[in-house]
């Protein structure tokens, strides 16, 4: 005999079964048309020999199969109650039951399957009812919050406000772009009018590295679902070294969005040192247009690096290369962020510049060649004191005799005592030689010239001199003291000066 399988149970039934002798199940993939009695599939809708639908007659053999399987389960029943009392049950084959009616819609508001869908009805409910009061919660409570900064609806804002810097990174491998070792120092994403991202990223590369330092600044431009990308910015900074750490500049403001007279700038910075961190920085600070990509205006703010009572480095820098342009205005303010960078203020660069006109000063009365003109710049005080009858004492520097203060031809006259020669030169300088230094000095070069020398005490050194204005001084030689007097400057029984010239 012949079998077949029940595709429900697996139970092995003899060929010709309609429903499986174990389970109960059709076994059967066709069934007859209740019109035409044409065997079609069983899962037709409609009959495809005479359109007959056939929803109610697949209906009616569920039907079938659910009275089966219910009778077959109350013999089970019956025969697990009474053990011991075995009774023969006769049971109707499926021709001989009552055939079951045809089912009716069900009316309004009633249920069907014993109350099996209603739990889904009172979900579905359930669901519509939290979805309108979340609806009021959010119209009525969040919006009512006048303080409340309003949630962005672009669905791209959250990703991308804090990808920019993935995006920019795969932009540059998809295009080939990081084989020369340069790292990303930053990415922006840049906000529209409406504060809402749009789909332009500006970004910066860097390689910083003893013989071969640069940076490179890209715009990328999304083009429906791809990002392009455009190299807009490359300049080399060889020998020196680059640092684009917004930390380790010290600033909260790089990179940022900026907009100068209703015109939008990516600005960016970064640190220019040299390779031994000591000697002379550069804080460089630049605008990008935003629309073409390419700088628009930088400064280089350069200086000494210095350490700051905090511990750490600092550059005393000063703009190289700024001008009066409204951009370069605004990169001054907003250099004054970066903590690296010290801008002197107006009252340090008063007093740098008096202390260098002071040392320019210094140097010009460096030299024997200024010699008189030194005298009278550090006697300027005691000059001032001897018009008013104080004895004075002068400065003197001393110069080597190998460095004379005058020509041969540049003095007038001159004059010996023990321990000292004077000269009188030619543009009423009065000059000495002191014997046992072997130096010189400027005697006096006072705003009257010297016409007329000679001594008062030669073996004491008193020196008398004569002004053009008339007046008379006394000079002390060796202890360097100048007072007025009231006699003739050729006094002391000598000749004047002027006869005891010695060629």
């Amino acid at each position: 005999m012949s079998f077949i399988t029940c595709p429900k149970c697996g139970h092995q039934c003899p060929e010709g079964s309609h429903f499986c002798n174990k389970c109960g199940s059709q076994l059967s993939t066709e069934i007859q048309c209740p019109a035409c009695h044409s065997m079609i599939p069983a899962d037709s809708i409609f009959c495809p020999v005479c359109r007959n639908m056939m929803k109610r007659g697949a209906t009616q053999a569920v039907a079938n199969d659910q009275a089966i399987q219910s009778h077959k389960n109350t013999i089970n029943f019956s025969a697990q109650e009474e053990p011991t009392a075995p009774q023969t049950v006769h049971v109707q084959q499926p021709s001989q039951m009552q055939q079951p009616q045809p089912i009716q819609p069900a009316p309004a508001g009633t249920s069907t399957d014993g109350g099996g869908s209603n739990w889904k009805k009172y979900l579905i409910i359930a669901g519509i009812l939290a979805f309108f009061a979340l609806f009021i919660w959010v119209r009525c409570f969040r919006n009512s919050k006048p303080d409340r900064t309003p949630e962005a609806t672009n669905t791209e804002t959250a990703a991308t406000t804090n990808n920019s810097t993935d995006i920019f990174n795969r932009a540059l491998e998809e295009y080939a772009l990081k084989g020369d070792g340069d790292k990303i120092a930053y990415a922006l994403r840049i906000m529209n009018d409406q504060g809402q991202p749009s789909d332009k990223i500006l970004g910066v590369t860097y390689l910083s590295e003893e013989a071969n330092s640069f940076y490179r600044i890209y715009t990328l431009t999304k083009n429906g679902s791809r990002w392009e990308i455009a190299q807009n910015v490359q300049e080399y900074k060889n020998g020196r070294k680059l640092i684009f750490d917004p930390a380790e500049m010290r600033s909260d403001e790089v990179p940022s969005q900026k907009n100068i007279n209703g015109k939008e700038y990516f600005c960016f910075a970064f640190l220019n040192m040299p390779q031994s961190m000591s000697g002379n920085g550069i804080v460089t600070i630049g605008l990008v247009d935003i629309e073409t990509g390419k700088i628009a205006s930088k400064v280089n703010y350069e200086g000494e690096i210095v350490i700051a009572s905090d511990g750490q480095r600092q550059i005393i820098g000063r703009h190289t290369n700024a001008t009066n342009g409204i951009l370069d205005s605004r990169i001054k303010e907003y250099a004054q962020g970066i903590g690296y960078l010290h801008i002197p203020t107006k009252e340090e660069l008063d007093a740098e510049k008096e202390a260098a006109e002071k040392e320019a000063a210094e140097k010009e009365l460096e030299g024997p060649a200024n010699a008189d003109r030194r005298w009278l710049h550090d006697n300027a005080g005691a000059m001032e004191a001897l018009e008013s009858g104080q004895e004075v004492h002068t400065a003197v520097t001393s110069y080597d005799k190998s460095t004379p203060l005058f020509k041969a031809e540049d003095f007038q006259s001159k004059i010996n005592s023990p321990g000292y020669v004077v000269f009188l030169g030619k543009n009423g300088v009065v000059y000495a030689f002191n014997k046992s230094t072997d130096a010189n000095f400027v005697v006096y070069a006072g705003s009257s010239k010297a016409t007329q020398i000679g001594f008062e005490n030669s073996e004491k050194g008193l020196l008398n001199i004569r002004t053009a204005n008339g007046g008379r001084l006394q000079y002390d030689l060796v202890n360097h003291t100048i007072k007025k007097r009231g006699g003739d400057a050729s006094s002391d029984n000598s000749k004047p000066a002027e006869a005891k010239r010695e060629e």
